[in-house]
């Protein structure tokens, strides 16, 4: 990741996967609509996040970012603006902000209809919790949630920018940059635009004094209580592909058009060794998100098992233009089990 400095306060990286081309200048006039948001607590620490302009004199950021907090300021370009006031929504880790004396501009809501994966993006926050900084990526997944769509991007970001901007290549606000699981590069998500606009508070006695509160967000709950997509996560890097099996069918139950549903019971099944029914789910995955590298893999590598060459080429040939790594390893894959058939 290459930084390039195109103004005092905004920096930009390039994704080399990322195709495409960003309008310095789109961007440098939203910068002003996002904030860095420091919440003091009780005990002395300063947490610190990112905040947008989504109403005048209201900053949406997420609750987890002023959680505990006894006040709440937020800070641009030297300036510092007091918070009078917050409503909260702790489940879905939004929490309005009151700064009457800020005078900066909303930023636009984009469409959520919209949205399609694959998309290009940028997450616009305080990362570092220095200056604002810009990531492109795109779309990788699309997770319904309680009315709207969990968005799970390639755009990096830190703690210091939870509460930042998620936009589309128009400059829309498309989400809020809330919370990623380490240890794969695109696990970024974001909260929908959808929920900051049906939740804005649209009268001051909404607005309730700032004090330290408790309180988790759905991402927070007990592994029993979080969203399918989630769960699905820590069942793989723990290998229970029965329980992953199941979890995948329930899923599918209440959300057939989810890819990543299907995608969960292929590879369930693919790791019990049947893989007939790994290849069945696997070709749904494919026809209802087409560029997910992963899951023309995994059809080629049932492929593979059962001695499908026909599946083996396509999946082949889709790798070959989404992910030349996945190519060559399922090319090495077919020769190995044609030489020990």
């Amino acid at each position: 990741m290459r930084a390039v400095v195109v103004a005092s306060a905004l920096t930009f990286w390039s994704v080399a996967a990322h195709a495409q081309v960003f309008e310095p200048a789109r961007y440098l006039s939203l910068a002003v609509t996002v904030l860095r948001v420091e919440a003091p607590t009780g005990t002395g620490e300063l947490k610190v996040g990112t905040g947008i302009t989504v109403a005048p004199g209201v900053v949406v950021t997420n609750c987890h970012v002023t959680r505990g907090a006894i006040s709440v300021r937020v800070a641009k370009r030297g300036g510092l603006w007091p918070a009078d006031g917050q409503f909260a929504d702790a489940e879905h880790d939004l929490c309005f902000l009151s700064v009457p004396s800020w005078p900066g501009r909303p930023v636009r809501f984009a469409e959520e209809g919209a949205l399609r994966l694959y998309q290009p993006v940028v997450a616009m926050g305080f990362t570092g919790g220095a200056d604002v900084s810009m990531t492109p990526g795109e779309i990788t997944g699309l997770h319904g949630h309680d009315g709207g769509r969990i968005i799970q991007t390639t755009s990096r970001f830190t703690s210091g920018a939870s509460g930042g901007a998620l936009l589309d290549v128009e400059g829309g606000l498309i989400g809020v940059l809330t919370f990623r699981l380490r240890g794969n590069i695109d696990h970024y998500f974001s909260v929908p635009a959808s929920w900051v606009i049906g939740r804005l508070p649209i009268t001051a006695d909404q607005f309730r004094p700032i004090r330290s509160s408790e309180g988790r967000a759905f991402w927070e709950a007990d592994p029993c209580c979080m969203p399918y997509f989630m769960r699905e996560g820590a069942l793989r890097a723990q290998e229970k592909w029965p329980e992953l099996l199941r979890l995948a069918d329930d899923w599918i139950a209440a959300d057939p058009a989810d890819a990543d549903a299907w995608l969960a019971r292929g590879v369930a099944y693919a790791r019990l060794r049947q893989p007939r029914d790994a290849a069945g789910a696997l070709e749904r995955t494919v026809s209802l998100a087409p560029r997910n590298a992963a899951a023309w893999y995994e059809l080629g590598a049932a492929g593979v098992e059962t001695a499908d060459a026909d599946s083996v080429s396509k999946a082949a040939a889709a790798l070959a233009g989404l992910d030349v790594g996945l190519a060559q390893k399922l090319t090495e894959m077919s020769k190995t089990k044609e030489q020990l058939r």
